[in-house]
Order: structure tokens, then C-alpha cells, then sequence
């Protein structure tokens, strides 16, 4: 149901009222920061939600109104429903005009071509863009990967925002010619990451490219290199942010191998972040060890808990990169992850049944995050391969969407994705039996469902993977998330045409069950 239109009788009393504070309410004033840095993140939604929050504290104040207009004047340009659009307009005229050369309905979107059959090995083809890249064997001339066309470079790095990532890229397309220019575009890149740019997943996996491709001639002109050191620290970040492209993960982790033989017992002189700094909580009973954006308790030796930390911050990262962007910041507040020492620890901590290895619990007031909490065993072979980066990902979706939480069956496949190969992979292999002993629900039960159902979890939890994992790998973690958004505005269906250019859940579920069950 879309959120157009206001009374716009009140909607302008509200805005436009003669009287005007002194000085701006508290609440208006941390609306309207909140609005700025979600804009600036290229979340316009979110941005509009928040600030109509406060649409009667506002009482005529400009900068609010400075900031609404614009919030509008952002989300008109992915609407795609004609009420909503038109209903938009309305409320931007009341706020001083619609920007130039606004048209009143969008173009329809090019035809999608239905996705092909996925290969019955489960492996992907290559993605798209910038970030398809498969870096040469390492110790040798390196090939860079074909150029995707972008306008030529400027003389000097351009500071003017997000023309700083254009030429990165542009940068980046002509090393192919000159090998010399991947350390260019990798400062580019570093640089726009500095400052916060939206960096989409291609550019991360570019400027990992380049990270690995420098670090590769390093070694090779020298091969004693004293640096050698800081070189894996420079290689295991470029991993960290182009965690799901395969060829990179293999290629860094051998350069990753020579550059520790040859740095030998040295200790990297400027790796980030900080180790952790280890305090004693007041009940005497936990330890804790903090980083930028994560504080872990646990108890016994803190050797678990320094790998739990230090992936945390990493798999952070990524995941934000994978599902949106680059995270903005720091959190505030941290999260915490509580490592207990079994799984009757964790039970009784968490009156989850023994054999669970994790949980995750986010606090919303207003659209912010108040608490962030992780429990998870030490005893988990696989903590922080599955475990951690499934229940980190429920954590992030409480930042992607912080007005209204995506559907059990989305977040549930979310999770899933961020754990290991291995883990999917029972999902895929699964999915097919559960079809046949019909357990699996339609399609479009699933997308309908609010909550897991108690009498078919298996079933639902197998297909809402199976489903997840289909619609990202045939269009991308982006499109999926913007479905997700575009659902809860305006319903499952207008999301399937505008993402995927599907009719219904009908027409889904013909596509998912071509593709994955009888593709297996």
C-alpha cells in the first residue's frame, strides 16, 4: 500500500505555519541529521520516512522543509506507481516546485530476459561489471580484466563526490593498457571509500583487484622485501571486501601465502584495526575484548574470542558491501557478541533449544538502533564460518531496514547466503527432496507468510533459501534488496515488475522451479 497521499491541507499547515521556534526541537534537529546521512548513503525512503515522523514538530522550520524537499525529490526518481508519483508531485509543490524536467511517469524498464537454466554443479557464472575480474596466475605479468567503457579519466582526482568513483573506474578500465595505473585506481578508490562514498559491489571487487594486483608487483620486484609484512595485512583486507568472487579469494589467499613465507616472524607496522584491548566486565565473571564496532564477552581463554572479533569487523564489511554499501561508520552502539562456553550455556542463556548455535536480537526505537546483541557457542566448529555471519546478517538488516523489518522467509535466506559454501549447498541438495515429499509451499504462500510456520519449518525454511538464493543469483544482492523495499511500498507484485519484470508469484514460482528444481 503506498504511503502517498497526505491530507495535504494538514501536510501544509504543518510545514507552513507562521509561527517558528527559537531554536529547532531536539527531535526535528536529529531528524533532519538522520535524514541527510541516509540520503547521503542513497537511502531515500528511508529518509522521507523518517522525516515524516516529525512532519508536526517540524512547524514551518526551513531546514526541515530544505531536507524533505530534497528527500522527496530523491525517491520520486524510483517510483514507478503513477498514484504515487503523481501524489509525490503534489507534496513537492507544496514545498517549492518539482525539479527540472521531472517527467510525471517514468519510461517502463527494458525487457528482462528470463534467466537461464543454473548449471547442476550450483557453481555461478561470472558477475558482471567492473568486479568480473580473474586475475592472471601471480608471479607473472598480470592480465587485468576486460574494460567496461567509462569516460576518460580527469588530470587530477576529482573531489567533487561521486565523480571521484567514475573516474576510479575509468582509471581502473585503462590499466588494462597501462599496467602502471592500477596503483592510481586503487588510491582513487581507497579514497572514495574514505569518504564514504556508496561503493557498489563491482567497484569493491575492483579496487580489490588492484589492492591484490600492487601487492603481486611488490613481491615480484622485490622478493625480500622488508614490507613484506605489511603486504598481508594489505592483501587479507583486499579479501575482506570481495568475499564472493571466487577467482580473487583464490588468487589472494596463494599471494597471501608467499607474502607470510617471506615476511617471515616480522609483524605488520600499520595494520588495521587495533588488537583488541581486554578488560574485566564488573561481575568479575567475563572478559571482554572491544573493536570499532563490536565488543565480545566471553569467558577462559581469549583465543576464540580474538578470532570471533576479528572476523566480526571483516564479514561487517562485507556483508554491507554485498547487500548495499559500504557501512557509513563505526556502530553506536557496538554490538555485542556473547561467546558462551557450550551449548547448555547458550541454552539456558538464550532458552533456545541446545542444538541452535546462534541468535541474534536487534532493539529499534524510531527507526534507530538502540541494542545489538549475538550469542553464539565456542564450542561451534564452524563459528565463525556460519554461525557468526548468519546471525551478523539479521544485525545489518536491522540498518538496511530500519522502518519495517524485510519478511521472515527473506531475512531467513539472507542469513543463509552469509554463511559457508558448504552450508548453501546442503540447502540446494535439500530443497529437491522436500519438493518431492511435498513439503515445499508455493511461492506465493511463502512471499504472503509473516511469520515461520510452525507445522512445515523445514519445508519453508528449504524454499525460502532455495528462493532467496534464485532471485539474488539472477539478478543480484541490489535488485533483491530494492524488491524488498519495493514490496513493502507498494506490494509483491509492483516489486516483481519492477525488479524482475515478473506478473505474479505464479510466473515466480514457474521461473524458480525451471531454474533450480529442474536444473538440479
Amino acid at each position: 500500500m503506498p504511503r502517498f497521499p497526505f491530507a495535504l491541507a494538514v501536510f501544509a499547515a504543518a510545514l507552513f505555519s507562521l509561527h517558528t521556534f527559537a531554536q529547532q526541537p531536539r527531535a526535528v534537529k536529529d531528524a533532519v541529521a538522520l535524514a541527510k546521512q541516509k540520503l547521503a548513503e542513497g537511502r531515500a525512503t528511508d529518509a522521507v520516512l523518517v522525516l515524516e515522523r516529525q512532519l508536526a514538530a517540524a512547524d514551518g522550520d526551513k531546514e526541515f522543509r530544505d531536507t524533505l524537499r530534497a528527500a522527496y525529490a530523491a525517491e520520486l526518481k524510483q517510483l514507478t506507481d503513477p498514484k504515487a508519483i503523481e501524489a509525490a508531485r503534489k507534496n513537492l509543490a507544496l514545498l517549492g516546485g518539482l525539479p527540472p524536467f521531472q517527467p510525471s511517469v517514468p519510461p517502463p524498464a527494458p525487457e528482462q530476459p528470463l534467466p537461464p537454466p543454473l548449471p547442476s554443479s550450483g557453481a555461478l557464472p561470472p558477475p558482471s561489471g567492473a568486479g568480473v575480474l580473474e586475475p592472471a596466475p601471480l608471479f607473472a605479468p598480470a592480465e587485468p580484466p576486460a574494460p567496461k567503457p567509462a569516460p576518460a579519466p580527469a588530470a587530477t582526482p576529482d573531489t567533487g563526490g561521486i565523480d571521484l568513483l567514475k573516474q576510479a573506474s575509468a582509471v581502473f578500465n585503462l590499466a588494462r593498457s597501462d599496467g602502471a595505473k592500477f596503483l592510481e585506481a586503487r588510491d582513487l578508490f581507497r579514497l572514495a571509500f574514505n569518504r564514504k562514498l556508496t561503493m557498489s559491489a563491482e567497484q569493491m571487487t575492483a579496487w580489490a583487484y588492484c589492492r591484490l594486483k600492487v601487492a603481486t608487483d611488490a613481491l615480484n620486484r622485490n622478493p625480500a622485501a622488508p614490507a613484506a609484512a605489511d603486504l598481508v595485512a594489505e592483501i587479507e583486507d583486499a579479501l575482506a571486501i570481495a568475499p564472493d568472487h571466487a577467482g580473487l579469494q583464490n588468487a589472494g589467499r596463494e599471494l597471501l601465502t608467499a607474502a607470510k613465507k617471506r615476511a617471515g616472524n616480522a609483524t605488520p607496522t600499520k595494520r588495521p584495526p587495533s588488537p583488541p584491548t581486554v578488560s574485566v566486565v564488573a561481575d568479575g565473571d567475563w572478559q571482554v575484548l572491544d573493536t570499532d564496532s563490536f565488543r565480545v564477552k566471553y569467558r577462559g581463554k581469549p583465543g576464540a574470542a580474538e578470532a570471533v572479533a576479528r572476523v566480526a569487523e571483516e564479514k561487517r564489511v562485507a556483508l554491507f558491501a554485498k547487500w548495499s554499501a559500504a557501512p557509513g561508520g563505526k556502530w553506536q552502539p557496538k554490538c555485542e557478541v556473547v561467546l558462551h562456553p557450550d551449548a547448555g550455556s547458550f541454552a539456558r542463556a538464550t532458552g533456545l533449544p541446545a542444538a541452535s548455535t546462534g541468535r541474534a536480537d536487534v532493539t529499534l526505537s524510531g527507526g534507530e538502533v538502540v541494542t545489538r546483541r549475538i550469542d553464539l557457542r565456542a564450542d561451534d566448529a564452524t563459528l565463525t564460518e556460519d554461525a557468526l555471519p548468519r546471525e551478523l546478517t539479521h544485525v545489518i538488516l536491522a540498518d538496511l531496514f530500519p522502518s519495517q523489518a524485510p519478511p521472515k522467509w527473506a531475512a531467513l535466506g539472507m542469513a543463509v547466503l552469509g554463511e559457508s559454501p558448504e552450508q548453501l549447498g546442503r540447502y540446494r541438495r535439500t530443497v529437491v527432496r522436500c519438493d518431492r515429499d511435498g513439503e515445499l509451499q508455493p511461492v506465493g504462500q511463502v512471499l504472503a507468510a509473516t511469520d515461520v510456520p510452525a507445522k512445515a519449518v523445514t519445508g519453508f525454511a528449504v524454499g525460502s533459501v532455495s528462493l532467496v538464493d534464485f532471485l539474488v543469483r539472477w539478478r543480484g544482492e541490489k535488485h533483491f534488496v530494492g524488491f524488498l523495499r519495493d514490496a513493502q511500498r507498494y506490494g509483491v507484485e509492483s516489486g516483481l515488475k519492477r525488479q524482475y519484470q515478473v506478473a505474479d508469484s505464479r510466473e515466480l514460482e514457474k521461473l524458480w522451479r525451471k531454474n533450480v528444481l529442474l536444473g538440479q
